[in-house]
C-alpha cells in the first residue's frame, strides 16, 4: 500500500484489521502475507455493520458471517443503487475459498443467498472478480454453489 501516511483513514471490518497487524499465511496459495505497515492499518474498524458519508453519497458496510475469509464485506451505495459483493461473488469465474482465515462454502452459500436478499433486479451489481452484473447473475452463482455443495 505505497503512498498510506498516518494521515490517512482506512475503515474495515475487525478481522481485516487483525489480519494486516500480522503475517498471514494463505494455504490455498501456499503464500504468506506480511503485515500491512503502520499507515495501512485500519484507524476505523467494526464488528457487523457501519455507514460512512463520503462525499454526498451514503456507503452502508455490512459484515458476513465467515464466506470466502471471516473479513468479507457487502458496500451498498444507496443513491446510485449499486451493490458491491467483494469476494463474496465472482461474476463467470470459479471463486477461491480462503479455509485459512475462516472461509467455508458453507458461508459462500449464506453470503450468496444475503446478496440476494439485498439486490433488486435493477441494481447494478459489482463482484470481487469478473464483469459488473445484476441480480441474473448472483442467482446462477447461488444456484452453482448450491450443486456443487450436494455432490
Amino acid at each position: 500500500m505505497s503512498g498510506c501516511t498516518n494521515r490517512s483513514r482506512h475503515s474495515a471490518q475487525e478481522n481485516t484489521r487483525k489480519h494486516l497487524s500480522k503475517d498471514t499465511r494463505v494455504e490455498g496459495w501456499n503464500h504468506t502475507f506480511p503485515a500491512a505497515p503502520a499507515g495501512a492499518i485500519p484507524s476505523t474498524v467494526f464488528k457487523e455493520d457501519h455507514t460512512l458519508q463520503v462525499n454526498g453519497a451514503t456507503l452502508i458496510l455490512k459484515h458476513y458471517m465467515p464466506a470466502h475469509t471471516d473479513s468479507d464485506i457487502s458496500v451498498h451505495f444507496t443513491e446510485a443503487d449499486i451493490f458491491h459483493t467483494g469476494d463474496t461473488f465472482w461474476n463467470r469465474n470459479y471463486p477461491f475459498i480462503d479455509y485459512s482465515t475462516g472461509g467455508s462454502i458453507e458461508g459462500t452459500i449464506r453470503a450468496a443467498e444475503a446478496n440476494l436478499a439485498r439486490v433488486t433486479d435493477k441494481m447494478i451489481v459489482i463482484p470481487g472478480h469478473g464483469a459488473v452484473g445484476g441480480k441474473a447473475d448472483l442467482i446462477l452463482f447461488r444456484t452453482c454453489w448450491l450443486k456443487s455443495a450436494t455432490r
